[in-house]
Parts: C-alpha cells; structure tokens; sequence
C-alpha cells in the first residue's frame, strides 16, 4: 500500500486491488512513443533494462520484440502475478521487489537526477 500525505489525503492506495483492470485496460502508450525510445537508443538488441515500477509490465512487453532484456520489478505482488500472465511465453523475467529494495532505487535515481548525471549501465 502507498501512503501519501499529498494524495488523496493520504488515505491507502492498493495496487493489486486494481491489477486485473489494469492489465487490460493501461497498455496506453502510442506507437509513436516506443519508436522514439527506439531512435534514443532505448530498447535495442543486446540492451538489459531494470524497469523499476514496472506494473503489469506494459513498457517491456512493447519493447522485447526490439530485442532488450528486461527485468521488472514492482512492489505489488498482485501487478507482477499480471505481468507474468500476460507475458507468458516471451521468455522475460519478471519478478516481484520488497519496497525498501524499491525505494532504495528511486533515492539513487534522485540523487542522479540532482546532481544532472545520467548514466547508462552495461555489463562489460
């Protein structure tokens, strides 16, 4: 669950109340945003991608078919169960994060984003 003070006055927000709709309903990105991703580099052959808050996983599953490798990781339990149904069979590993593990990321990725650093990973 997701307690914000500046959402919705902070009252709970459960994600895997929500999952199956989700699955179904949110693959909303237009074809033009992944060829965009794609001209930035983004999503080629021999890519591995850590999507962090991935959901049900609607960004890998539009992106595999480029040729990245991705790992997906959420913090509900209930949108990963989705994912993996709904990717059956593309042979991508999605799995399910603790929150810390979840929010230990997103500092890292605001500290990057303060200091102006980008930074591509890859394993050489």
């Amino acid at each position: 669950m997701i307690h914000r003070n500046s959402i919705d006055n902070s009252r709970s927000f459960d994600w895997g109340k929500i999952s199956e709709d989700y699955g179904k309903y949110r693959d909303i990105y237009p074809v033009s945003f992944y060829r965009n991703l794609l001209s930035l580099g983004i999503g080629k052959k021999g890519h591995k991608i850590l999507d962090l808050g991935t959901g049900t996983g609607v960004l890998p599953r539009n992106l595999y078919q480029h040729g990245a490798k991705f790992i997906g990781i959420d913090i509900s339990s209930e949108q990963i169960q989705i994912a993996k149904i709904i990717s059956q069979g593309m042979g991508m590993d999605i799995m399910h994060a603790l929150l810390k593990l979840l929010k230990c990321f997103l500092k890292v990725l605001t500290l990057l984003r303060h200091a102006n650093a980008s930074y591509i990973l890859t394993e050489d």
